[in-house]
């Protein structure tokens, strides 16, 4: 099979086959070991943080469940069961999505390629998209938070 890179042939012609399909030759593949090297150490800084916020959900739902197991605290196992699903959400989910990032940067790091690279890029437009919408939930519900404080400080003062 012809490469891209081969000489034209005495009549003029290429020296490849236009209908080999791009990944045959190698068209898609990025050789550039800087992009390399800046892709691994992303997959692994990522990964480091995905760990890092899994062990924080886990922190977490380990200290709502001691005093759960304990017996002591019946009143308070809803409001506990509020706030492991905020943290599920705010620490968990990012957790999963940079889990699954990492890995697609450790796949890119390996072999990389056009494709990957995509997705790569696929994977953190996702990530920080969610990111960006959970950023706003909670700015929403502190200024809902804050308002509510204001109108009930005022009423009061009244």
């Amino acid at each position: 099979m012809n490469s891209p890179t081969d000489p034209p042939k005495a009549d003029g012609t290429p020296g490849f086959n236009p209908y080999v399909p791009a990944s045959d030759v190698g068209a898609g593949r990025i050789a550039d070991p800087a992009i390399n090297k800046t892709i691994r150490e992303l997959g692994r800084w990522q990964m480091f943080f995905a760990i890092m916020l899994g062990l924080a959900v886990g922190l977490t739902m380990l200290m709502m469940l001691i005093p759960l197991l304990s017996g002591g605290i019946g009143d308070a196992v809803g409001g506990m069961l509020c706030l492991g699903g905020g943290s599920l959400l705010l620490y968990g989910l990012p957790a999963l999505m940079l889990w699954k990032a990492a890995t697609i940067a450790r796949q890119c790091s390996v072999e990389p390629d056009v494709d990957q690279m995509a997705e790569l890029m696929r994977a953190q437009v996702r990530f920080w998209r969610t990111i960006g919408i959970i950023a706003g939930f909670v700015l929403a519900f502190y200024g809902l938070a804050l308002v509510m404080a204001l109108v009930g400080t005022v009423s009061m003062s009244n």
